[in-house]
């Protein structure tokens, strides 16, 4: 979030920051000696931050604003107590009951002025319900999807616009059940959902499930897998020379070679350090504080990587084990490794399941919410920690993707243009997915697509009645046809819209859904069976796997339909917001299951 003054007007020292109950007012907040008097000082929820401690932002080098993030929570009636003799009070925030979010901000009003204190503040509610909804509930007869959570953060700003086109009744499709990459195409294969979101087909390790439902994949928008670079260091960006001197600047432009990053992600960060810290240092000047991150104590020296079967995790393994393949082997420090030292990574889907062991070299994680914790409780320590993950992802997370070494040795970063550059050179597999091609020196090495697998044969209801879902299927269809068009132009944050190549495969390869002749129907109703288990192997440490390059793709057009921006404020967002603001500006960051009193704070009067 961000308090800023109005012009001649400098913030000094640190905001203090609050959710507090609606009914107190800025006036009471200001005359009170200490925030808990009105505000609890302590978190209103597990995952809520407290008046106290890191809840603060931080004044620029010229006063000229504030920075810093709060992350609010949900409560009901919760007590808290201060003062002697002790005063309990309580708080409610919820979807029925709204609260404030506040700022004591001190300041100048001018530079000869002495230090003032104001408290600015703005009205917050939360959503009903835990299940998201964008409009009315999808029918009973809508697809049910399955995919990993990368893609349930692609499918929100689809459906919000496929809600809000004209005639819309409601969600086209449920909310995708969410698990590992390996698990929703394994669920797919089996029946228990109509589609799934994924960048790969049945391709050996982890995607292999027993029985393989043929598909026809659709292009959706295109991916990268990225080495992530978090918190920040103590250089002010260049564009913002007054940047707050307590708060770790975000890296800009990081580069790494294939080898180093072979021995960061399969070596760990103490290997990586010993073996290339002085050159990594001298190539990234952004990097003074070195390549590793201490949080009060505890050094963080290893990167981060999605437990479970993914995509990302397949790929990265299989380019590293091309392009740099005398480095992608477990480091010989017996102490970390032990009798696995000098052996082969090979590629593998899963850290967890790897043959030899990623025990030591990457800490797993199951989930995004998992990442975004750590990147939230470490986003005040100056230093670096490195992530594996996609490039959607880490955008959305605020990591800085980093600049990878393609064959050709230039350092290519994962922008929007090089990911389309990329897709010409990739090789188009027997299922007719496009897989990257490691050798390539065009666009960035390690783009992929994000493909909708839906099946070649009809929809049936269970056996033994095998009727045609004739509903669901027409709706599969619709859904399809508006992700690859309109909503290309709603696509999620670090998600890139499809080639004008792309898009011209995934009109061709919509009407082929469900076209083929029935060979058989699956044993439930979508939808009704959990995601159970899929059996996983060790990792292939050998480059002998069936991802090898087929058919290269013919060179196409590299035209990026544009994405558009989120939807304007209404002229009655602007009046609440500015009412609600009173005397001054505070921006609040979109954040997952909260929601502003407007939905766009715009600019309004400010202190």
């Amino acid at each position: 979030m961000v308090v800023r003054p109005r012009a001649g007007v400098t913030i000094v020292g640190e905001t203090q920051l609050a959710q507090c109950p609606a009914a107190a007012t800025n006036e009471q907040l200001l005359a009170s000696p200490q925030p808990y008097v009105y505000c609890p000082n302590v978190p209103i929820s597990t995952s809520a931050d407290s008046t106290w401690g890191e809840a603060r932002a931080f004044p620029y080098r010229d006063g000229s604003l504030a920075q810093g993030s709060f992350r609010v929570g949900i409560a009901q009636n919760k007590e808290w107590t201060f003062g002697f003799p002790a005063v309990t009070k309580a708080i409610t925030c919820d979807a029925t009951q709204q609260c404030r979010f506040a700022a004591w901000v001190s300041y100048k009003p001018s530079p000869t002025a002495p230090t003032a204190k104001v408290v600015v503040s703005t009205l917050i509610g939360f959503s009903a319900g835990g299940e998201i909804q964008l409009c009315d509930a999808a029918p009973a007869t809508a697809p049910v999807a399955s995919g990993s959570d990368r893609m349930l953060q692609a499918w929100i700003p689809w459906t919000r616009a496929a809600c809000n086109e004209p005639g819309a009744t409601g969600q086209p499709t449920g909310v995708p059940i969410t698990d590992t990459e390996g698990h929703a195409v394994a669920a797919f294969a089996s029946g228990t959902s109509d589609l799934a979101y994924s960048a790969t087909g049945y391709r050996a390790p982890g995607f292999d499930p027993a029985t393989e439902r043929p598909f026809v994949p659709t292009p959706l928008g295109l991916n990268a897998v990225v080495i992530a670079a978090g918190a920040g260091g103590s250089l002010a960006p260049p564009d913002n020379p007054n940047w707050p001197a307590s708060l770790p600047a975000p890296y800009r432009d990081l580069k790494l070679t294939s080898e180093e990053v072979a021995l960061l992600v399969g070596g760990g960060n103490f290997a990586f350090r010993s073996t290339y810290e002085t050159a990594v240092v001298g190539r990234n000047q952004e990097l003074t504080d070195g390549v590793i991150i201490n949080l009060n104590g505890v050094t963080v020296d290893i990167p981060m990587g999605q437990a479970g079967d993914s995509a990302p995790t397949l790929l990265l393994s299989r380019f590293l084990d091309t392009t740099a393949h005398d480095a992608w082997k477990v480091p010989n420090m017996s102490p970390f490794f032990g009798d696995v030292v000098g052996r082969e990574r090979g590629v593998f889907s899963d850290f967890v399941t790897a043959d030899p062991t990623m025990n030591g070299a990457i800490e797993t994680v199951n989930g995004r919410p998992s990442i975004q914790k750590a990147v939230w409780t470490r986003r005040l320590y100056k230093g670096v920690y490195f992530v594996v993950t996609d490039l959607a992802t880490a955008l959305q997370m605020n990591l800085t993707p980093v600049s990878i070494e393609n064959a050709a040795g230039q350092f290519v970063a994962p922008t929007p243009a090089n990911l389309a550059a990329a897709v010409p050179t990739m090789d188009e597999q027997p299922d007719g997915t496009l897989l990257s091609d490691p050798a390539a020196t065009t666009g960035y090495p390690l783009t992929f697509v994000e493909y909708a697998l839906a099946p070649s044969e009809p929809l049936l209801t269970a056996a033994p009645e095998c009727a045609r879902r004739t509903a669901t299927q027409s709706a599969l269809a619709s859904w399809l046809t508006f992700v690859t068009t309109e909503g290309q132009a709603a696509m999620a944050e670090g998600l890139v819209p499809l080639t004008q190549d792309l898009q011209a495969d995934a009109a061709a390869a919509i009407p082929k859904i469900g076209s083929a002749p029935v060979t058989g129907a699956p044993t439930a109703p979508p939808g009704t069976n959990p995601l159970s288990p899929i059996p996983q192997g060790p990792g292939v440490s050998n480059p002998n796997s069936p991802l090898s390059p087929r058919r290269p793709r013919s060179p196409g057009s590299d035209d990026v339909t544009p994405a558009v921006g989120a939807r304007p404020s209404t002229p009655a967002d602007v009046d609440e917001a500015r009412d609600a603001a009173e005397e001054a500006e505070i921006e609040l960051p979109d954040l997952l299951g909260v929601r502003a009193i407007n939905d766009l704070m715009p600019p309004l009067s400010l202190l």
